[in-house]
């Protein structure tokens, strides 16, 4: 009898591990945490976790979101800056559409180690003029060797130019 009830107790504990957000942060509101739950039959994405409403309105410009962005204290200083500077580069081509705000959470920084690299957990919620989410996506990115460009590259540039690749990637712009 104990065991099947230390069985139900782990079975019911990974599942709800398995469907929870992150343990960090975050700009979405309670009843908005569903979004980024994973699922079965998710859609293939370039994020780790991404969700965009089904019928989305093209996106125009991309406005940054001072106020609700923010980085843990382990990150370096200028990520958030860096990232800030990629994603305004969605900025620079005219594109006809709805205009976004987006906010970003650094929730957790790993700076690494003599065997691994600096590792971003981050958070990215685009919301309509209304506030309603349009797509938001929960993600890592490790600041490896092969995102370098130059010997003096930062890992705030490299993690900043990845969020901006995947960003372009995921949403075809």
């Amino acid at each position: 009898m104990n065991r099947r009830v230390l069985l139900w107790g782990w079975l019911f504990a990974a599942g709800c591990t398995s469907t929870s957000l992150h343990d960090g942060r975050t700009t979405l509101r309670k009843d908005e945490h569903g979004y980024l739950v994973a699922r079965k039959g998710t859609p293939k994405s370039f994020f780790e976790r991404f969700w965009r409403t089904p019928r989305p309105a093209s996106i125009g410009i991309v406005q940054w979101q001072e106020d609700q962005s923010w980085a843990c204290p382990q990150a370096p200083a200028d990520l958030l800056q860096a990232i800030r500077d990629e994603l305004g580069r969605l900025n620079q081509q005219y594109r006809a559409g709805e205009n976004i705000s987006l906010a970003v959470t650094v929730y957790h920084f790993d700076k690494g180690a003599i065997w691994s690299n600096p590792t971003a957990h981050y958070e990215l919620v685009a919301r309509d003029p209304r506030g309603q989410v349009v797509w938001a996506a929960d993600d890592q990115i490790a600041a490896a060797g092969n995102l370098s460009r130059s010997l003096a590259d930062t890992s705030s540039a490299m993690i900043s130019r990845e969020v901006l690749r995947k960003v372009r990637e995921q949403l075809g712009i």
